[in-house]
């Protein structure tokens, strides 16, 4: 089994089925608002329910998940491309 086909196969029905993510992400929101986030490993993006931080890059190595993103076309980036570390070596991160 392929982790990374796995997360693409089930990107559509991904935001049902991730209650755990949900849980630890309210229970530290307060304390993630404001900061500079590299979120890695982003899926769908659902942290930016939650929180909106003073900058925000996601990375993911599912091509579905990241097309649910809500912020796809501009800080998210593919996990295997090389773009996508160019660019972070370039940020500066608080989380």
């Amino acid at each position: 089994m392929n982790i990374q086909n796995q997360f693409s196969k089930f990107a559509k029905s991904y935001s049902q089925k991730n209650g755990i993510q949900k849980q630890i992400i309210d229970r530290y929101k307060t304390h993630l608002q404001n900061y500079s986030i590299l979120d890695l490993g982003c899926g769908n993006g659902s942290l930016l329910e939650f929180v909106v931080p003073k900058n925000y890059i996601g990375i993911d190595f599912s091509e579905n998940m990241l097309k649910l993103h809500p912020h796809k076309n501009k800080f998210c980036f593919d996990f295997n491309k090389k773009e996508c570390w160019n660019f972070i070596q370039k940020q500066k991160f608080e989380i």
